[in-house]
């Protein structure tokens, strides 16, 4: 029962994590995300299907498995706890640069980016190498528990390496989120003392802020119960253990995935799915897009175009007056100066009235998240 519960679980976040994927890889009206938080959802994504190869192998039930389906998933298993801690770290340290404005300072900041999506992937290899050739010395030490869902290496001292390397890399995580909290706050305090900025700096919002902590905080909570388990050996706490695995494909989804943007992108993914139910507005119900459009939503505007049209009046005087010439005593003569000084003055105000019709473009191109 527990086992088809969390299959069930994890199933679901396996769906949710490839709508929220697909959404931002492939809709216009999202905001574009920073490739370590693209790395971090494909990496949970991913994460959850080590866990379940006896479950699709239907050797979940059998008490001792083909042995090089145990060692394979339990060398995986071993690599993806580690890059799940690494993977945070790194968004962390991406979201703090971003926010002090490190990146946009440094010659070559593409590098920098791959190089936060790459190191997660180096430590999924070495441990998951470290595990496997540990396996493969000691078989008798790769075993699979009853009622449990994958195989594990039993051995306590790489247990006990696994668990302090994840939780010196979650420590310092929050020890970086705590950082760049309050240089943030600080920095917000300051600023109306400081007039010589004519330029907000980039900081950290509220909403980045209480994502990454509470995808931290689900971490930490993650290694206590694996840490309990290891040494006390109860059965809330393996039920504890199992269910918040199975729940975190769906914890992140909650976490990175209900934002505005988003939102507003499966809405119209639904209204032009199915356009009469949202185009119903002759039976009192409230007025929607989609009815207004002929049954068709309309897609969210990227950017917005602003056409701007000045028009001036112009009126030129030139010292040329005929009322004042009929009296004068020094007749201007049909091509002398005072008509070419009319002349010129005239071609001088219809430039100006062209140039003042003209109309100019504001762009307000649509802005760049991280997350």
């Amino acid at each position: 029962m527990l086992i088809n519960a969390a299959f069930a679980l994890t199933t679901v976040g396996q769906f949710l994590l490839v709508l929220l994927l697909a959404t931002l890889f492939l809709s216009r009206s999202t905001c574009k995300r920073s490739p370590v938080l693209l790395n971090l959802l494909i990496i949970c994504l991913l994460s959850t299907i080590p866990q379940f190869l006896l479950m699709y192998a239907d050797q979940v039930y059998d008490p001792k498995p083909s042995f090089g389906l145990c060692a394979t998933q339990a060398a995986l298993l071993g690599g993806v706890r580690c890059t799940f801690a690494v993977v945070s770290l790194s968004l962390v340290i991406d979201l703090l640069i971003g926010s002090q404005g490190i990146l946009a300072k440094a010659s070559r900041p593409q590098y920098l980016r791959a190089a936060l999506v790459i190191i997660p992937y180096i430590t999924f290899l070495a441990f998951c190498i470290g595990v496997a050739a540990f396996g493969a010395a000691h078989p008798e030490q790769v075993r699979h528990a009853p009622n449990d869902l994958a195989c594990t290496l039993h051995n306590p001292s790489f247990i006990t390496v696994v668990q302090i390397f994840i939780a010196v890399i979650v420590v310092l995580t929050l020890g970086l989120e705590t950082y760049a909290i309050l240089r943030s706050v600080a920095t917000r305090r300051h600023i109306p003392a400081h007039p010589a900025w004519h330029r907000r700096p980039p900081l950290l919002s509220f909403s980045q802020a209480a994502r990454i902590v509470a995808f931290t905080c689900l971490q930490a909570l993650l290694l206590i119960l694996s840490t309990l388990r290891t040494y006390v050996h109860d059965d809330a706490v393996r039920i504890a253990d199992i269910l918040l695995q199975a729940l975190m494909p769906i914890s992140t989804f909650s976490i990175f995935g209900l934002t505005e943007d988003c939102c507003k992108a499966w809405k119209s993914l639904a209204q032009q799915a199915n356009p009469r139910r949202w185009a119903r507005h002759h039976d009192g119900s409230s007025w929607s897009p989609a009815a207004a459009f002929g049954g068709r939503s309309a897609s969210p505007a990227k950017e917005l175009v602003v056409t701007i049209t000045v028009e001036l009046t112009c009126e030129c005087e030139s010292d040329y007056d005929p009322s004042v010439d009929s009296h004068s005593d020094l007749e201007s003569k049909p091509g002398g100066p005072a008509k070419d000084a009319d002349a010129d003055a005239d071609s001088g105000c219809r430039r100006a009235d062209a140039h003042a019709r003209s109309p100019f473009r504001i762009h307000f191109p649509s802005p760049v998240f991280p997350f």
